[in-house]
């Protein structure tokens, strides 16, 4: 029984053997390259619509059926133009629809392809015919397809009257059951050029849904993860030089970011960082702005009318900024800007050339440039809700409450010039609101002389004259009286012991107003050949100072000194 059984156990192998080698050897003869020759020709060509031609063919069973082809050319449209051509081209069959006569590619797989694509200058692309669905009774369907070290050349006519060429070289494929309506895997990655010299490269993973066919395109969904490595701006400025107001922007950049939902609406989040970054935009920056490194993290949401980065926290050179920022009204021709940022210290002696002076009108701007040297600047909140037409015009009507901004200032030094003592150790509030740019709390030194200020500059973003009023509390040292005094022989000389001095200005530089109050009673003078002055004595000073373009003139000079008193008014002319 045992033998018996063994017996039957050899023969149902060796008739499986004989079967599967008889179906082999028919599948071979039946199936013969030859045998389908035409009709694969004919199938890619009508799918591809264009001429396929192929230097020689082979055909295997094994790991399954495929032809393999060498030597493949695809001709465009119009028969003489290359679109592909392709070293080797091989077709994996499914087997079973093979049995029916019909062909379904499971996969169709290119060794080092090079693939020509053009943007006509009306717009359209060369493939264009290849991108539509269109009623066919050609029954080839292909589930996947795999690239191997392709080259992809795009020359765009439309993007500027000579064309730009870009050249995707080592370029990896794959694509798994893209077809419209259903899910599919994608794995891209290639170097980016234009035949002669790198772009950088770029790198895509993860799945996308063809939109069906009774919708467009960009209803597709997209999962998708993108990395790109120093990539560079330059070849890209063609495509948006006209619609921007600055030069021609130079950097490279790294990024890693993942994309979810449709073409036309998705969220993004990621990372990027720029090297090399040059951003000419002059007049409204004073300087080209090169930073030395940039970089940040981000999360965004893309609708069809509005940009919306829910959070970006950016380095620019050691500062950290982070907030969000919204584009909305996209589809407008004046979109709305909505963004929020705060920063950790910012050193003005490095920073400078950050502040678009081009915007902020001229006096203020001039005042900052020029008398403004140094300090420690924090944005503690800032905000900047208008439309872009606002912005580039905030001198116009009510424009200036698009911006608001609080901060901090350490370490400011402000220089006046013309041999007046530096202001420096400033300490304080900065406030943007409105057309006013308020100094609250401040506090530092006047040469030697400690002081507390608040202050404005009032109107400073409309075309009205800027004004400067502000209210000051100093105790003078010597030096600073001297300078004050500006009669060298007539200056109180060894001044000891606290003093007070407030002062109070308003008005715009043309017409300025200064007045002030000292209190002298703490300290000790002496006047040479005319009195000294013990500390203790009750003594005061008050005058009253206007500024012009040409001149300054000191008036209303009140000089008490009791008993037995002394008092004086007059009007002294500094030219």
């Amino acid at each position: 029984m045992k033998l018996f059984t063994g017996k039957r156990i050899l023969f149902v192998l060796f008739s499986v053997m004989v079967i599967l080698g008889g179906t082999a050897l028919y599948l071979e003869q039946y199936l013969r390259l030859d045998t389908y020759k035409e009709q694969i020709l004919s199938e890619l060509s009508s799918v591809l619509h264009r001429k396929v031609s192929y230097r020689t063919g082979d055909f295997t069973l094994r790991y399954g059926p495929s032809f393999t082809f060498t030597g493949i050319t695809i001709t465009e449209r119009d028969g003489s133009t290359e679109f592909l051509r392709a070293d080797r081209l091989t077709l994996r069959i499914a087997l079973f629809p093979l049995l029916e006569k019909k062909i379904i590619i499971k996969e169709l797989d290119l060794d080092a392809p090079v693939v020509g694509i053009t943007r006509n200058r009306d717009g359209s692309f060369s493939i264009s015919d290849l991108l539509e669905q269109k009623p066919s009774t050609v029954t080839l369907q292909i589930r996947g397809v795999k690239v191997r070290k392709g080259t992809i050349a795009f020359t765009d006519l439309k993007a500027t009257p000579e064309g730009v060429r870009m050249v995707l070289t080592g370029t990896d494929l794959m694509l798994g059951r893209i077809s419209r309506g259903k899910k599919g895997s994608v794995s891209f990655a290639a170097m980016l050029g234009d035949g002669q010299r790198s772009f950088g490269s770029v790198a895509v993973k993860g799945h996308v849904r063809l939109a069906p066919t009774k919708t467009t395109l960009d209803h597709s969904d997209l999962d998708l993860n993108i990395t790109t490595t120093g990539l560079d701006a330059g070849p890209f400025w063609p495509y948006y030089s006209r619609h921007v107001p600055f030069k021609k922007v130079e950097g490279k950049l790294s990024t890693e970011s993942s994309f979810r939902g449709e073409i036309r609406r998705f969220t993004a989040k990621g990372s990027l960082k720029i090297t090399g970054a040059r951003f000419d935009y002059q007049p409204t920056f004073h300087a080209v702005l090169e930073p030395r490194t940039l970089s940040a993290t981000y999360t965004l949401e893309l609708t069809p009318g509005e940009v919306n980065v829910k959070a970006i926290d950016a380095t620019v050179d050691g500062v950290r900024v982070r907030g969000n920022c919204a584009i909305r009204d996209l589809t407008t021709g004046d979109p709305r800007i909505v963004a929020r940022a705060t920063s950790t210290p910012i050193r003005l002696e490095d920073f400078s050339r950050y502040i678009p002076y081009g915007v902020i009108v001229r006096e203020p701007s001039e005042f900052i440039e020029q008398k403004i040297k140094g300090g420690i600047i924090r944005i503690i909140d800032g905000t900047l809700d208008g439309k872009v037409s606002q912005i580039l015009s905030m001198e116009k009507g009510t424009n200036y409450n698009v911006l608001s901004v609080r901060g901090t200032i350490e370490k400011g030094i402000v220089d006046w010039g013309d041999g007046v003592p530096l202001f420096t150790d400033i300490r304080g509030e900065l406030e943007l609101a409105g057309k006013d740019f308020n100094l609250k709390k401040m506090s530092g030194r006047f040469g030697s002389s400690p002081f507390t200020l608040d202050g404005a500059l009032r109107d400073y973003p409309v075309e009205s004259p800027t004004l400067y009023p502000f209210t000051m509390t100093m105790t003078p040292a010597p030096d600073d009286v001297a300078w004050l005094f500006r009669i060298r022989k007539r200056t109180p000389a060894g001044l000891n012991g606290k003093s007070t001095l407030h002062l109070t200005g308003d008005g715009p530089t043309k017409n300025y107003s200064l007045s002030g109050s000292w209190d002298l009673t703490p300290a000790f003078y002496n006047i040479p050949d005319i009195l000294a002055k013990p500390a203790g004595t009750a003594n005061s000073v008050s005058f009253r100072l206007e500024f012009t373009p040409d001149r300054a003139v000191l008036k209303d000079v009140s000089y008490l000194l009791p008993p037995p008193g002394s008092q004086g008014f007059g009007a002294v002319f500094l030219r």
